[in-house]
């Protein structure tokens, strides 16, 4: 019985892969930094870590900026601060958004959005505070992890968890792979 369960769960994985991946012809890979004119971030008191982040540590010099930025965490709404990575406009391709967690003033449980096929919204949530200098994908069950027609990511300072002020909320770079 479980070998056919897990046989028949490798098929689906497998044509799903072969499917997908034909839709899409080759897989490409973007990385989005917190900076740069697809970049929007309304609120204030917003700080910046230099020599930090994912640009800092692995980009190289094409990616800029070399740092991060970060706000205290806030448990009402509407939050006042909120990044914005826009016009990715992928409209006729199936991809799938990454977040680089930096390793220090990361520390709160972020809530990411995703906008997809003009009116489509995914949310996925992210403890920053268990990831250091790493990539976690954007993933929350259905209809996901693979979205038709990514056009923006959004975070803000929004987080449920936390004496308000006490956890903070990085805004680095994401990752598109479609």
């Amino acid at each position: 019985m479980f070998r056919k369960m897990l046989l028949a769960t490798i098929v689906v994985v497998v044509a799903g892969f072969l499917l997908h991946s034909s839709a899409r012809g080759a897989p490409g890979i973007e990385i989005y930094a917190n900076g740069g004119s697809y970049w929007t971030q309304t609120g204030s008191g917003w700080h910046y870590h230099n020599n930090a982040g994912w640009c800092y540590l692995y980009g190289g010099s094409w990616c800029q900026p070399k740092h991060f930025q970060w706000v205290y965490n806030v448990n009402y709404s509407p939050p006042p601060n909120t990044g914005k990575w826009d016009n990715i406009d992928y409209p006729y391709t199936y991809g799938m958004v990454s977040i680089f967690v930096p390793s220090t003033d990361a520390t709160a449980y972020a809530t990411y959005l995703v906008t997809y096929n003009v009116a489509g919204q995914y949310w996925c949530d992210v403890p920053q505070y268990d990831l250091y200098n790493q990539w976690t994908l954007c993933y929350a069950g259905a209809p996901g992890p693979y979205l038709l027609g990514i056009r923006n990511v959004y975070l803000n300072n929004y987080s449920p968890y936390g004496y308000p002020g006490t956890t903070k909320v990085a805004f680095d770079e994401i990752e598109l792979q479609y």
